[in-house]
């Protein structure tokens, strides 16, 4: 059986530990193992963590620079004419992201089969699927979040209506305010 305290960790949202607030890590950090190599997923695509949330959900966090991966794919395909690279660049985002919460629920399924304590922790429980956005952004891209929170919502809680309740994008400086005081602990 795999022990779920080898994946606890502090939380790090663009490379800064966040003091007092833990959580389990799900992808891969140079330092700690992979859970869902670990629980025989191999690497799928998922969230960086999960946490548990006022005991009654699971919380999904993504940390992601969205602005800079939004320049980074323009550059990618500048080949591409306007309107339709920002159309398809907005695509690739939006699925990128709904592609790492349904595998994040899928490791935790996984996970919950192969570790006891996953499995008590995860019975009968809500999502919610959190992206922290961090990097510089100006008001214009918080725009640009409002409609990715939208869209997500939309394709992420339609597609498994019975497991999501909630679908947030949220700035770095609003996440810490958005924990929980509850939320997993060493």
């Amino acid at each position: 059986m795999i022990n779920l305290q080898k994946f606890l960790e502090l939380i790090e949202l663009a490379r800064q530990p966040l003091k007092g607030h833990y959580a389990y890590r799900m992808d891969h950090k140079r330092s700690h193992p992979d859970m869902r190599i670990e629980i025989g997923l191999g690497t799928c695509n998922c969230c960086d963590y999960f946490t548990t949330y006022n005991n009654d959900s699971i919380l999904l966090i993504e940390e992601t620079s969205l602005i800079d991966q939004r320049k980074n794919l323009e550059k990618k395909y500048d080949y591409i004419k306007s309107p339709y690279q920002k159309k398809f660049i907005d695509e690739k985002i939006k699925e990128e992201n709904k592609l790492k919460a349904y595998g994040a629920v899928l490791v935790l399924y996984r996970l919950s089969a192969v570790c006891e304590d996953a499995k008590e922790l995860l019975e009968a429980k809500s999502y919610k699927f959190w992206i922290v956005v961090t990097g510089n952004y100006s008001p214009q891209d918080a725009m640009y979040f409002n409609n990715l929170e939208s869209y997500l919502f939309q394709e992420i809680k339609g597609g498994l209506r019975t497991i999501f309740e909630d679908v947030a994008v949220i700035p770095a400086n609003d996440f810490v305010k958005k924990l929980p005081q509850n939320a997993t602990n060493p």
